[in-house]
């Protein structure tokens, strides 16, 4: 049986979906707020959360994510897309770009990375997380189990519990690989960061990793 989590988050007069660790969100949206204020993509935007505090740091936020329904934000257009595919927007057209939790879950996060390149101005940056897998606990599952961290073989792990449509987490990256896709795409990582466990931000416990890449100028 598939589980349906249930955490929410409540920001305002809104509720959303918890799709990523209240730490991931944190740091992403820290990140993000380093950028110039501009056009801004949220990319498998989710029910919204980080739309609208995107739009809070005075972004103008255009919204993508393949369920289209689970979004709350009435006043942040919302797109529906399959990320696995290319999206409908002009070469250029985005100043900045947050894909959280998402290329994990996609087929082919090197052609991922190779649109996000393209949908970048120059200068313009990208803040990507995605599952450690190199984590300590993660090297220990593997050795027993031939699992990884949050990736294991359960229905709950490789089905997404929202959208028939979308996947779970399906493309493991280790950390160099991830390196060359970003550099394969012409970009280049700024900052790695992760979150915590145990009170410490470490490689070798946080469950995520969140990354601040950059398009040359």
């Amino acid at each position: 049986m598939r589980t349906v989590q249930k955490n929410f988050i409540h920001h305002g007069e809104e509720q959303f979906h918890e799709r990523a660790m209240p730490d991931a969100y944190q740091l992403a949206l820290e990140l993000m707020s380093q950028f110039e204020r501009g056009r801004v993509l949220d990319l498998a935007a989710g029910s919204g959360y980080t739309s609208r505090r995107l739009k809070e740091l005075d972004f103008d936020v255009i919204a993508y994510d393949i369920f289209t329904e689970q979004f709350v934000p009435r006043d942040i257009p919302i797109k529906k897309a399959n990320l696995n595919e290319c999206l409908g927007e002009p070469h250029g057209s985005a100043d900045a770009i947050l894909a959280l939790e998402v290329i994990e879950h996609l087929e082919n996060p090197r052609a991922f990375l190779r649109e996000a390149a393209r949908l970048l101005k120059a200068g313009g940056g990208l803040v990507l997380s995605t599952p450690n897998i190199v984590t300590l606990g993660s090297k220990i599952r593997f050795a027993f189990r031939e699992e990884l961290e949050l990736f294991f073989n359960e229905e709950s792990r490789t089905r997404d519990p929202f959208c028939a449509e979308a996947s779970g987490h399906i493309s493991p990256l280790l950390p160099w690989l991830l390196e060359m896709f970003v550099k394969d795409a012409g970009l280049r990582i700024v900052k790695t960061s992760y979150t915590k466990k145990w009170g410490l931000r470490s490689r070798h416990l946080g469950r995520s990793a969140i990354l601040l890449i950059q398009k040359p100028a």
